[in-house]
């Protein structure tokens, strides 16, 4: 049978998700209990890539097996032997040609930072830390700036060289901007995202709504492609995969 499962996981002490030599990954830890605890090979799929120090509310992903073992019980029973920073949420069976990745149709990522020249002990681990005041960051500017990512567009400007793709072509169905006291959100939703592109999308809200940028740098940058229209690619801990819906 297939199995899908939801997991959660705090990035900050993983090298990312995808299972690397000699490194603590996500894939990794959870491959190594998941096949201790069904006593078979397992290899599991996910539905994408987190970076070092990404976290996830609902990371995705699938994998084989054959046996007896209640599926039901599965996230109780692996949750005993897994880390605290790693859990299983959901277990559910599906088709056997469902593949986590390609069937995805949207991803939702948050990304989170706060406004004070204080550093923040308990905001640190989950949003990046911008050195000024609350009232400099200009809300609406950056709201409006944001409206031009939505659509169908060329997002080259907005990836670090990294992951070869073959198109920079991406949709982006929505993106949010909420602010509450020191803390901002970005809240976004696109069919697919490239390397760093959440990060950047991120630090070029930040710059515009401090005044760093104007207001057009978006929509100039989807007409150029061109990365020095944009800005800084944010510090990882700030962004979370919140879903993946197929």
């Amino acid at each position: 049978m297939r199995i899908l499962i939801t997991v959660e996981y705090n990035g900050k002490n993983f090298s990312g998700w995808q299972i690397q030599p000699s490194l603590r990954t996500v894939q990794g830890v959870l491959t190594d209990s998941l096949s201790s605890l069904l006593k078979q090979n397992i290899v599991l799929h996910g539905s994408g890539r987190t970076d070092a120090g990404v976290h996830a509310l609902n990371q995705k992903a699938h994998f084989d097996y054959n046996g007896n073992f209640p599926i039901e019980r599965l996230p109780f029973a692996i949750n005993t032997v897994l880390p605290d920073d790693v859990k299983v949420k959901k277990a559910e069976t599906v088709a056997d040609d469902f593949e986590t990745q390609f069937h995805a149709k949207k991803k939702t990522y948050r990304y989170g930072f706060y406004l004070s020249r204080i550093s923040r002990p308990l905001y640190d681990g989950f949003y990046a830390q911008l050195p000024y005041p609350e009232e400099k960051f200009d809300l609406n500017k950056a709201r409006k700036a944001l409206l031009s990512l939505v659509g169908t567009h060329d997002f080259t400007a907005f990836s670090n060289v990294g992951r070869p793709v073959k198109s920079a072509v991406r949709t982006i169905y929505s993106a949010e901007l909420e602010k509450t006291n020191e803390l901002v959100s970005l809240t976004i939703t696109g069919n697919g995202f490239l390397y760093n592109m959440v990060r950047i999308i991120a630090g070029t809200i930040a710059e515009i709504g401090l005044g760093f940028l104007p207001e057009t740098s978006i929509e100039k940058a989807l007409v150029s492609l061109n990365r020095n229209d944009v800005g800084k690619t944010f510090p990882p801990q700030g962004l979370t995969l919140i879903d993946v819906t197929f």
